[in-house]
């Protein structure tokens, strides 16, 4: 939400990219790292 507005100010527009990035990144790590306890809950 705060990368979106970051985004629409031209001048902070980098650092928008960045935080949006960044939080894609820790989403794959989180998804990555909860796989194993998930697929364990499921059986």
């Amino acid at each position: 939400m705060i990368a979106m507005i970051l985004m629409a100010i031209p001048g902070v527009r980098t650092i928008g990219v960045t935080l949006a990035a960044s939080a894609g990144l820790v989403g794959l790590a989180v998804g990555a790292a909860a796989q194993p306890a998930l697929s364990l809950s499921l059986t």
